[in-house]
């Protein structure tokens, strides 16, 4: 099986997107970046929306596990805007979701909150429901509003979302999440006083540390387990986790997870009460966050460049296309645009069980017109005539140059009062511009024959069979004297 153009890019991105994933989830995050990048833009071009929204919502969770947060922010504001306009709600309910959990990061839980409801009132449309990763969607939206609840320290709030997150916490869910909705748990059940439970589970949330280093979830897993064991005075275990987490991190070469590192250390030696550990911590916290500041300036500078070099290739495209679709000498619409349009008014006048309406419109004798006062003359007449028509058809319709002094036009519905109207306001038009010689003072009558089919169309009307039905009634002016205009309805 042969795949189409669209299809092979499709398949390039999806390729590229899973290797990023693959990176990612091995900490190999430059990687991943251009990875997911160069999806993005295969997406783009291949115009596939969704997944270029959801393209572009990851690389804004890459680069917030990166510490790069104005980065992070600015993809999910950039996938927010174009799964909005094109309605990926599926893209839409991710990224809310995500934008909250940046919120509840910096610790702006109403915000989170707002955010996490936002996800599961988006999540209730009906193609959040068809997708196979709904129930995985909900649950964590479910459990992340637990948590923003929780560090509100409204408990009671938190408890009974935690009950609507459980609905969803069953076979790969359970497996994947399990130690995530265990750590949000635990810390509820110590806040609401049921400590036994906790104490219960001490061996699995230090499995959690020692085991799940390659979940997107993992750094924010160790950082509230080590909260917890904080609020309980279990300083050893406290310990544990953090030279887990140190061990796991080893291979990381990142200054971002240096700079956790340092962070947890320096609340581990604070609240233990060791001065001198937690002071020399500091000054090493202060020359990695110069670096990781140097860091996070450069990859702006990058995404800048890279938005503007974006957006100069776009407006080059446009630009382009633009030049492509329109005639370079009256300004109206090319045959490269005419058969587009045709075929997009075709085929939405078939769904609305519709008419439509088609005008040939030709300047009378224009050969003789040409021969007599030349080439320059005849380019002034038809861009005079091309100005009428477009100024007559504006609103109502469309006009294309088809070639040397041919003109189409198509028009809204087809209303043959409407038709009449525009095909009698060309022609007392045209007769009284008495367009001009511009090397002498002499006045040309210049006359356009016209004519007009409406059709009601069906699956056997292609472009030919529509503009002849039109050339059959212009054939009909032109036998019967010029000057006019005739309309057939079929």
């Amino acid at each position: 099986m042969v795949l189409q153009h669209e299809e092979r890019l499709d398949v390039l991105a999806d390729e590229y997107t899973e290797e990023g994933r693959k990176a990612f989830a091995e900490r190999r995050m430059e990687e991943a970046v251009l990875l997911v990048q160069n999806a993005s833009h295969l997406y783009k071009e291949n115009q596939n929306y969704l997944k270029y929204a959801m393209s572009m919502n990851m690389l804004g969770v890459i680069y917030a596990s990166m510490g790069n947060e104005t980065t992070a922010v600015d993809y999910y504001l950039d996938a927010l805007e174009v799964a909005s306009r094109h309605k990926c709600n599926q893209a839409v309910a991710l990224i809310y979701n995500n934008i909250g959990s940046r919120y509840q990061e910096l610790k702006e839980y109403k915000k989170a909150v707002d955010y996490f409801k936002r996800t599961i009132e988006v999540l209730e449309r009906l193609e959040c429901r068809q997708e196979e990763r709904f129930k995985t969607w909900c649950f964590i939206a479910y459990l992340n509003l637990t948590k923003s609840y929780l560090q509100q320290e409204k408990y009671m709030l938190a408890w009974d979302t935690l009950e609507l997150t459980e609905r969803y916490l069953h076979g790969e869910i359970l497996e994947e999440y399990r130690y995530s909705y265990l750590i949000i748990k635990c810390n509820l059940y110590w806040c609401m006083g049921k400590k036994e439970e906790v104490y219960k589970n001490m061996d699995v949330l230090l499995e959690c540390a020692m085991k799940n280093p390659n979940t997107s979830d993992y750094e924010e897993n160790i950082k509230d387990i080590c909260s917890l064991f904080q609020k309980m005075g279990e300083y050893e275990k406290w310990k544990q986790v953090i030279c887990f987490f140190e061990e796991n991190m080893k291979n990381s070469d990142s200054v971002y997870f240096r700079l956790v590192m340092t962070e947890m250390w320096m609340d581990y030696y604070q609240t233990i009460g060791n001065r001198q550990k937690y002071v020399d911590l500091c000054v090493e916290h202060a020359e990695l966050y110069h670096k990781q500041k140097r860091i996070n300036d450069k990859e702006r500078s990058a995404a800048i460049d890279m938005k503007i070099e974006l957006r100069e290739k776009e407006e080059e495209r446009k630009r382009a296309e633009k030049r492509s679709n329109v005639d370079a000498l009256t300004g109206l619409g090319n045959r490269y645009l005419l058969e587009k349009d045709i075929c997009s008014m075709l085929e939405q006048t078939v769904k609305q069980h519709g008419e439509l309406a088609i005008g040939v419109l030709d300047v009378d004798c224009f050969k003789a017109q040409n021969d007599a006062y030349g080439h320059i003359h005849g380019d002034n007449c038809l861009k005079e005539i091309a100005s009428i028509i477009k100024k007559t058809i504006k609103g109502k319709g469309k006009a294309y140059r088809f070639g040397g002094d041919e003109f189409v036009l198509l028009i809204n519905g087809g209303e043959k009062e409407k038709v009449r109207q525009i095909a009698e306001e060309i022609k007392q038009k045209v007769q009284m511009a008495r367009i001009r010689d511009v090397h002498s003072a002499v006045e040309t009558e210049i006359t356009v024959s016209q004519g007009y089919a409406i059709l009601t169309p069906g699956e056997q009307l292609d472009q030919k069979k529509l503009i002849s039905y039109a050339d059959r009634a212009l054939y009909y002016v032109k036998e019967n004297g010029r000057n006019g205009y005739h309309i057939i309805n079929e």
